[in-house]
């Protein structure tokens, strides 16, 4: 009867029949089945978007000790049903009792298959809570054959790219180098155990983002990987993202004409998000050059491919909206079109930017200082200090461009002071080319 209501498409009178079913087993004495059929109504409750009534049903059978193989299938499906509840609002849904699915389907079936999914979710729950320690020994746990074991290499790659975009902030170049070589020594294990084209390609276009990173990177090797997973990649993603990349390594190369063919073709197929997420990752380049060609060359590029996606806005969420309008003040300051930019400022409005992350507010304080608003570049510094931990190279950063915007507006007292409170509290100044900076502006504050 319950396939017949299936094939109806009733799932929920499928669900309520397998649930009878499994009642009248139960009384039989047959556990198995009657865990089998409880776990086959929990899948057509979620399948139906009930995710509060299947999450009651599997629980009844992950935590049932004579459930035998439906119990750590039921206790995954628990998991997911809550994470779905907690992303589609639903009362009483909350991350609390997601992470606690997530961690008994970890604790109580540490060797099956279905846990590596339960290992990858909440690791990713740990890292949004900043806990990274957390997600990293949980995703060491899973084993070469599991499913997600490329989404963990790269969710790691990633780690170590970040950990060394983070410490590029003090530029101290000895601990700059070895983040670096951390970094491709992973990915070059992980690409050694690689299987196929797909995980080769992936691992390929990792190994290329970090060498885009300025300074320690190679944008002559990018540019080769970018080449070899356009010959060899079998997924059009994946083609797509060695394109973006490429422009990227092009730029680097002082292959102007080259770059800027390839953005205006990339812009006329690629989709918003794309292109921005390319437009991002050239301004954290860009803004790093001490050559005013080179930063000229940054500006055009940008502006070929951030104009495709302001005529595309309405197709981007409205965070991603904002920071493309920020991104193309950009642009304009680096193509040397400061009037053009002052326009673009002014017709912002007032808005703040939606859960902006340091990256942003640090451009975005950039961008005020290059245009001279130094009294919104200290708000935007402030922003940043009470967004990251104290002692953090991102505080340290803050705490430096807050002094140096003070100074620019005339108000040296006030800077004097914060270096002076920073430097008793924190000697080491975030140390690196960071705390030269700090001493350089504070030798030109003068004394008291």
């Amino acid at each position: 009867m319950a396939e017949g209501a299936l094939a109806l498409g009733d799932l929920g009178r499928a669900a309520a029949l397998e649930v009878k079913g499994a009642d009248r087993a139960e009384t039989l004495g047959k556990a198995d089945q009657a865990a089998a059929l409880r776990l086959r109504a929990g899948a057509l409750l979620f399948q139906a978007e009930r995710f509060v009534k299947a999450d009651a049903l599997l629980s009844k059978v992950a935590s049932e000790p004579k459930a035998g193989a439906s119990r750590p299938k039921a206790g995954l499906l628990r998991a997911l049903a809550r994470g779905r509840a907690l992303a589609a609002r639903v009362p009483g849904a909350s991350t609390r009792a997601y992470a606690e699915a997530l961690e008994a389907q970890v604790r109580d079936f540490p060797q099956d298959l279905s846990t590596g999914e339960a290992r990858w979710l909440l690791g990713k729950l740990r890292l949004a809570a900043s806990d990274r320690d957390a997600a990293l020994a949980l995703w060491s746990d899973i084993p070469r054959d599991d499913p997600r074991w490329l989404d963990i290499r790269l969710a790691v790659a990633a780690l170590h790219q970040d950990d060394l975009d983070t410490q590029r902030i003090s530029n101290d170049r000895e601990r700059v180098a070895q983040r670096s070589i951390e970094a491709r020594t992973f990915l070059e294990t992980t690409l050694d155990q690689a299987r196929n084209d797909t995980e080769r390609a992936a691992v390929q276009l990792a190994l290329a983002r970090l060498d885009l990173t300025p300074e320690v990177g190679n944008p002559d090797q990018a540019r080769q990987l970018c080449e070899r997973v356009l010959h060899s990649a079998s997924q059009a993603e994946q083609r797509d993202q060695a394109r973006r990349l490429q422009i990227l390594a092009l730029v680097e190369l002082g292959r102007l004409i080259e770059a800027e063919r390839g953005a205006r073709d990339e812009a006329n197929q690629a989709r918003p998000a794309d292109l921005l997420d390319t437009a991002r990752l050239l301004d954290q380049v860009a803004s790093k050059s001490d050559s005013d060609l080179r930063l000229r060359q940054f500006g055009v590029i940008l502006r070929v491919l951030l104009a495709r996606v302001l005529d595309r806005l309405e197709g981007l969420p409205p965070e991603q909206r904002w920071e493309a309008q920020r991104r193309q003040t950009r642009a304009l300051i680096f193509s040397g079109d400061q009037a053009r930019a002052r326009t673009s400022l002014a017709a912002w409005g007032a808005t703040t930017p939606p859960s902006p992350g340091d990256r942003l507010l640090m451009d975005l304080a950039d961008t005020y200082a290059r245009l001279d608003a130094f009294e919104l570049a200290a708000d935007v510094q402030r922003l940043r200090m009470h967004g990251n931990p104290t002692g953090s190279l991102p505080w340290f950063a803050a705490r430096y461009g807050l002094a140096l915007a003070y100074y620019r507006s005339g108000r040296s007292r006030e800077a004097r002071q914060l270096i002076d409170a920073t430097t008793i509290l924190h000697p080491d100044l975030g140390g690196g080319e960071l705390r030269e900076k700090f001493v350089h502006l504070r030798q030109r504050l003068g004394p008291d």
